[in-house]
């Protein structure tokens, strides 16, 4: 069973949100249009992957380590990879960087839920 409990869903989405939001705005400015794309990409996944990291180590201990750290760390790596590439591609604000790395953080939460009700419900016939 997943959790249901309001405090816990509201704070994992919360959490992923503001995540996504620090991550992309950060990155933003870190990768300048300067950049090539595919550098500017690894570049966001590392500082991505490396903030979402230390902003779940601060909500763990609130929220329960494993259920934060995943899509937290997948949300800082995805934004990150995003918002690298977006400013080789043309000129991004920061302001627009924070919104799509919230709508990212969201995606990627309601993502987790799914995938993990999904698998949840065919452990029966996975396992012997």
């Amino acid at each position: 069973m997943f959790e249901r409990r309001p405090f816990f869903v509201i704070g994992d989405l919360v959490c992923n949100a503001v995540a996504g939001t620090v991550v992309a705005m950060c990155v933003v400015r870190l990768v300048d249009g300067g950049w090539p794309m595919p550098v500017g990409m690894l570049v966001g996944m590392v500082a991505g992957s490396l903030l979402a990291l230390l902003l779940a180590m601060g909500v763990s201990t609130v929220l329960g380590a494993l259920e934060v750290m995943l899509p937290m760390m997948t949300t800082g790596m995805v934004v990150g990879m995003l918002a690298g590439m977006s400013p080789a591609s043309g000129n991004m604000t920061t302001a627009a960087a924070a919104t799509n790395g919230a709508l990212v953080g969201v995606v990627v939460i309601v993502g987790t839920y799914v995938l993990n009700a999904y698998v949840r419900s065919r452990g029966d016939v996975w396992t012997p």
